[in-house]
């Protein structure tokens, strides 16, 4: 089986040459086209987060599809060691496995001298409307491991919040996910109406995160962890 990637999505842009090594790059991940995937003859189709409607297309062209949705970091493990199975690289499946296994007790090792009293709170926000990953979403478990205490834990999914409710639960951190379409966004942050008397914002511990990094789930994610961890508790990790 080709290991290579002959085809990717216009939102696939890691590794940084990627796209170099496909033959073509699809530009509509939600509408895919059926008669270049019939043209570039693949042996597999992997897919992230398909909806019903997209694999039914797909699966009428009978090439084999395998569809991916961790809902957490051992679901990422899971899918990482079934795509070194379906493309005889069980090998290197392993090893990134073990590599990303040991950052991961590295940041949890780091993160065991803080006492439990000296944890700080987290606010999260994907967007100016104040949306945020409550109980059960990927995010809260990237939070979480990073020794965070997420405000929006005791809701469950993805929920909206308002100002009143940041500022009355006063978080220590602010992270925000959405600044690659706004540079304004941290500034904006900062500025709002009540927000100055936040612990976050008075300690100027208002910080982005790429969403990328963060959110995608595959290899660096743990990635994602360390420098969520990084950000919370810089005096932990001493900038290294």
């Amino acid at each position: 089986m080709h290991q290579d990637p002959i085809a990717v999505t216009q939102w696939d842009d890691y590794p940084a040459n990627v796209k170099e090594k496909a033959e073509y790059v699809f530009q509509d991940a939600l509408n895919p086209n059926l008669e270049q995937l019939i043209n570039l003859k693949p042996d597999l189709i992997m897919y992230w987060l398909a909806s019903a409607d997209d694999m039914n297309k797909i699966r009428s062209l009978g090439i084999p599809v395998v569809v991916f949705e961790a809902q957490n970091i051992s679901e990422v493990y899971e899918s990482i060691s079934t795509i070194g199975l379906i493309t005889d690289s069980q090998q290197q499946a392993s090893l990134v496995i073990e590599q990303m296994k040991a950052k991961e007790k590295s940041i949890e090792d780091k993160l065991a001298q803080l006492p439990e009293d000296q944890k700080r709170s987290v606010w999260l926000e994907i967007d100016s409307s104040l949306y945020t990953a409550g109980s059960g979403t990927f995010l809260d478990e990237v939070i979480t491991k990073a020794g965070g205490l997420n405000i929006a834990n005791d809701v469950q999914g993805w929920v909206q919040f308002n100002n009143e409710q940041v500022i009355a639960r006063n978080p220590d951190v602010i992270f925000e996910t959405y600044s690659y379409m706004d540079k304004n966004v941290i500034e904006n942050i900062k500025n709002r109406k009540g927000w100055g008397n936040i612990e976050a914002v008075k300690n100027d511990r208002v910080i982005g995160l790429e969403n990328d990094i963060i959110s995608r789930q595959g290899p660096r994610i743990i990635d994602g962890i360390e420098l969520t961890a990084k950000a919370i508790y810089p005096e932990l990790f001493n900038g290294k």
